[in-house]
């Protein structure tokens, strides 16, 4: 989540990226860093909510997750 944050401030301000980083121009390693990070994000929320609604009730997982108790 920081590395989303920090890519997000760094486009609302782009002239204050850095003009090279590893040879590339700046925004580019920016901009795939904001996008994998973007990805794994979006891919822990859909895996999260997919296994939340595997139980016996729809909410039984979710339940669990939050409060750390399982009921048999």
């Amino acid at each position: 989540m920081p590395t989303v944050l920090v890519t997000g401030i760094v486009y609302l301000w782009p002239d204050q990226a850095p003009s090279d980083v590893f040879g590339l121009d700046g925004l580019f390693p920016v901009a795939i860093l904001h996008y994998l990070a973007g990805r794994v994000i979006f891919l822990f929320m859909c895996a999260h909510i997919y296994l939340g609604t595997c139980g016996d009730k729809v909410s039984s997982h979710f339940k669990m997750m939050i409060t750390g108790c399982h009921e048999h």
